[in-house]
């Protein structure tokens, strides 16, 4: 009896299928959370060296701004 009831067990879990789906989608989103990671390091890195730029050329202009003063 016991043999039996596990065997059932067993040829359901074999047949439900339910559970591929959300593996699916979880990798889905893996994937595309370490394409937004990769490409966020990317554009913060010039992002970062734009305001540095723009920073860098106010800096310049406030201070010939004062020299001729």
């Amino acid at each position: 009896m016991e043999g039996s009831v596990i065997r059932t067990l067993i040829r359901r879990f074999r047949r439900d299928d339910s559970g591929v789906t959300s593996i699916e989608y979880a990798l889905i989103a893996v994937i595309v959370s370490v394409a937004v990671v990769a490409s966020m390091r990317t554009i913060g890195n010039s992002v970062i060296e734009l305001f540095a730029f723009i920073v860098d050329s106010i800096a310049l202009e406030s201070s010939a701004g004062t020299d001729d003063g």
